[in-house]
């Protein structure tokens, strides 16, 4: 629509980065207010120790804010990274505002990527979804590795 005229370059990114922050700050509150208390009675239904709680809060303590940043810019990642930065309590203002900064250019280029597109973005799908692949096969390796390491070595070794 931008491109056609219809709305303004920089005001859809302006909504762009308004949407993300909102949402952000809910999956924070959500985390902050009752994922702690989640995890302590039901993670070790998912193999979630209370040590693993001790290593987010340490971890998110030492590199929240660029994890923060970082992960707004990075698919799949971004839409989980809240949760653990409520959980872990970081600073609010600090994840506002490394949730900001990092919402800025992921909606920049995607709203650039639309414009310079136009009707025919639908073609960038097929440049897009192999990135996102690659961060969820990132994920899910981390994963493994984290299953590994503190579940089943622990248990069968």
């Amino acid at each position: 629509m931008a491109a056609q005229g219809t709305l303004h370059f920089w005001l859809v990114i302006i909504a762009g980065v308004l949407g993300n922050v909102a949402g952000s700050i809910f999956a924070y509150w959500v985390g902050k207010h009752g994922g702690r208390q989640f995890i302590i009675q039901y993670g070790k239904y998912i193999f979630f120790q209370y040590k693993h709680l001790e290593q987010a809060d340490y971890w998110f303590q030492k590199y929240g804010s660029w994890a923060t940043f970082f992960g707004r810019m990075m698919p799949f990642i971004r839409t989980f990274i809240s949760l653990p930065a409520g959980i872990t309590k970081m600073n609010v203002k600090k994840f506002i505002l490394f949730t900001f900064l990092g919402c800025v250019p992921w909606n920049i280029g995607l709203t650039l990527i639309g414009f310079k597109l136009g009707e025919h973005w639908e073609m960038a799908q097929a440049y897009i979804r192999p990135v996102g692949y690659a961060a969820l096969l990132i994920v899910m390796v981390w994963i493994g590795r984290f299953v590994y390491q503190n579940i089943l070595k622990t248990r069968f070794m």
